[in-house]
C-alpha cells in the first residue's frame, strides 16, 4: 500500500496505556526516492506492530524506542537506507514528547544518532535477541550479521 500522506493512528488500547498514545505512519519514510531518508519495505501494519511490540517490551529510553522483528535465527529486514542497503533495526521517536510517535529504519552503520543506546542493547542481549559481540559492533557502527 502506497502512503501518500501521513496517517495518525491511536494505539492506546494496543499499548495497554491509560494515556493516549498515537503513532504516525510517515509518508516521507515510505518513499523510495527520497535522497536523504531511509524507507520501510515492510507493510505499514508491520511497522506499527514493530513499534507496539518493542514499546511494550520497554526497549526505550526517554522519548526513543528501538525496534526489530525476530524471524527464526535472524532479524527481519525492515527497510533500506539511501544506498539501498538492508536495515534491520528501527528507531521510533516521540519528538513532541506528548506520546505522538513516528519511526524509520535505522542506519546504525552510517549514522551515529541511529545507533541504539547501551541500555537497550544490553536489554536485547539479556533477552537473547543479540549476542554481546553484536552489541559491541552495533555500538561502534560496525557490520554484523543480525
Amino acid at each position: 500500500m502506497k502512503i501518500i500522506t501521513d496517517i495518525e493512528i491511536d494505539i492506546s488500547d494496543k499499548t495497554k496505556s491509560d494515556i493516549t498514545i498515537k503513532y504516525i505512519i510517515s509518508s516521507k519514510h515510505r518513499e523510495t526516492n527520497n535522497p536523504s531518508k531511509s524507507y520501510w519495505i515492510v507493510e505499514y501494519i508491520e511497522e506499527l506492530q514493530c513499534f507496539i511490540t518493542n514499546y511494550l517490551n520497554n526497549y526505550k529510553v526517554e522519548n526513543l524506542t528501538w525496534g526489530l522483528i525476530q524471524e527464526a535465527n535472524s532479524l527481519k529486514v525492515l527497510g533500506r537506507n539511501t544506498f539501498k542497503e538492508e536495515l534491520k533495526l528501527a528507531k521510533f521517536i516521540d519528538s513532541s514528547k506528548n506520546n505522538i510517535w513516528h519511526g524509520y529504519p535505522a542506519d546504525y552503520k552510517r549514522k551515529n544518532h541511529d545507533r541504539p543506546c547501551s541500555v537497550v542493547l544490553r536489554k536485547w542481549v539479556k533477552d537473547k535477541i543479540i549476542t554481546k559481540s553484536k552489541m559491541l559492533k552495533i555500538r561502534q557502527g560496525q557490520t554484523c550479521n543480525l
